[in-house]
């Protein structure tokens, strides 16, 4: 008889919504929230009238994106260039903190191609139109249509009418922002 694995969670147990599930709630609460609140990035919500919180705006913000660095188990750094994950077993960070060690469980490169696919993504999360030109300020020049991983996966997407784009700007629709985790984790 296989032992049990105490302490961890037990997927089959848990009572998760499916994706389609999912969505209806996300559909709802747009409805509900939208009047009175603005959505900044995606999924976070703030009363009309009032700033978005900083924390997340300076993560995701087309014009921001500055690195973010993250202090704890399981935490997750990242700057242009690079992105880290602390260890996620609290006995292996307590370990390396003891030890005098920096408790990272890896670290990674990010090439340029994926830097312009993150940083797209990022501004995409925020619900707000994603401008060709501050894309080009910060990739010298080039602009996100000129990146063919990019380019492919909007035209689908605005033949699926979840996007509009212009010559300088991809905005997306209301079906879009319903869909806009599934949108972003497909880029």
């Amino acid at each position: 008889m296989a032992k049990k694995n105490k302490g961890k969670n037990d997927s089959s147990k848990l009572n998760i919504p499916s994706l389609g599930e999912q969505y209806q709630m996300r559909e709802i609460i747009d409805d509900l929230l939208l009047n009175d609140y603005n959505e900044h990035p995606n999924m976070y919500y703030y009363k009309k009238g009032n700033e978005p919180e900083k924390w997340k705006g300076i993560i995701t913000d087309q014009d921001k994106q500055f690195p973010e660095i993250a202090i704890g188990v399981g935490g997750s750094s990242k700057c242009r260039g690079s992105e880290s994950i602390n260890y996620t077993e609290f006995s292996d960070y307590e370990n390396a903190v003891i030890n005098g060690k920096i408790p990272i469980l890896s670290t990674k490169g990010i090439s340029p191609l994926k830097q312009e696919i993150i940083s797209f993504k990022m501004a995409l999360s925020t619900c707000h139109p994603v401008i060709d030109e501050i894309h080009k300020e910060k990739f010298y020049g080039k602009s996100f249509f000129d990146n063919g991983h990019i380019l492919n996966i909007l035209t689908d997407l605005e033949k699926k009418k979840l996007i509009e784009m212009d010559s300088n700007s991809i905005t997306l629709t209301k079906n879009g922002r319903v869909l806009s985790e599934a949108i972003i984790n497909t880029i």
